[in-house]
């Protein structure tokens, strides 16, 4: 989502030890896997991307002499990844690691991943239900398939997993990783219509961590949804301090200055919410509705009738209620 995906970050140590026995002599592909696995552990990102087209055949000729290693599949597919026409033989290779380690919870992380950049939200919410089943402990699991049901609007099922983590929150919990609870719970009940409850604890989110910059504008949302314009304002106004692109907060601050008389500000506001929302178009069904309620705003009634359609396809399908 345009907001839990910016300020989620939840780190996976891969830790293969269960995946794959170190062998005694390792092929060179069972060497560049491992090369690529620390390459993930280390953020080295623009470095796999840079060498991956390069390491995609000697993956491929491993897998000649070991065709069970759910580590080289799992390194070829992080590769592919990083490749625009490759991502469907990505996510099948993807899936073969996932099945030969056994489901180890590690690759099925990156499967989940791959499965929503690929637009299959349903089965990367599956896939992440099957997780959490398997491994109940692992709260950075449901934290995942809380985000998962946050994508695709099972607003109750979010609410059930984040009261949990809050319930059973070790005292000495980071503030971020509280602030992002309550970020998290809070915008489902704004979905949900209660701005109420939303309004408070996103209030507590920002009070714990207030560089949390995110949770600005869906407060200002909740605010101008409950018809407090002055508090809406305020908020939408810190969340473009932090960040002047930030698309859902002009949209916002452009419905606050048409309400006030100001057409003119509305228009530009609403003009650059567009601009900048288009960018981050990819495989979240909120980003196409929010731009559906943007196109709508600048008359652009056939790009409005495509982004819902898009954003219905990836199971998205209604934004936060007015008050009535």
């Amino acid at each position: 989502m345009k907001r839990i995906g910016a300020v989620i970050l939840v780190t996976t140590i891969f830790s293969f030890g269960a995946v794959a026995d170190p062998a005694a002599s390792p092929s060179t592909a069972q060497e560049l896997a491992r090369k690529v696995i620390t390459e993930f552990q280390t953020g080295n990102a623009a470095e796999l991307r840079s060498n991956g087209v390069t390491y995609i055949p000697v993956f491929k000729d491993g897998l000649k002499a070991s065709p069970d290693d759910p580590l080289i599949y799992f390194a070829l597919a992080s590769c592919e990844m990083g490749q625009s026409n490759e991502q469907q033989t990505a996510q099948e290779h993807m899936e073969k690691a996932f099945i030969l380690s056994h489901k180890d919870v590690h690759i099925g992380l990156m499967y989940a991943l791959l499965l929503k950049m690929n637009k299959q939200p349903m089965k990367a919410y599956e896939l992440n239900k099957e997780m959490v089943a398997l491994h109940p402990e692992v709260p950075q699991l449901k934290i995942g398939l809380a985000t998962m049901e946050m994508t695709i609007q099972k607003y109750d099922d979010a609410i059930a997993i984040l009261d949990e983590l809050q319930r059973i929150a070790p005292p000495n919990l980071a503030p971020d990783d509280k602030s992002v609870l309550l970020f998290m719970e809070g915008n489902c009940y704004l979905y949900k219509g209660d701005r109420a409850k939303a309004i408070q604890m996103l209030e507590q989110s920002v009070a714990i961590s207030p560089r949390l910059a995110a949770v600005y504008s869906p407060l200002g949302e909740a605010y101008l949804k409950d018809g407090d314009l002055d508090n809406a304002n305020k908020n939408l106004d810190k969340a473009l301090a932090a960040n002047p692109r930030f698309a859902s907060a002009l949209f916002y601050k452009g419905i606050c200055a048409e309400k006030a008389g100001d057409n003119e500000q509305a228009r530009k506001d609403f003009s650059d919410a567009y601009k900048y929302g288009k960018l981050r178009l990819a495989d979240n069904g909120e980003d196409y509705y929010f731009m559906f309620l943007v196109s709508r705003m600048l008359d652009k009634s056939d790009e409005a009738r495509n982004y819902k359609a898009e954003a219905e396809k990836l199971l998205f399908s209604y934004e936060a209620p007015w008050k009535k």
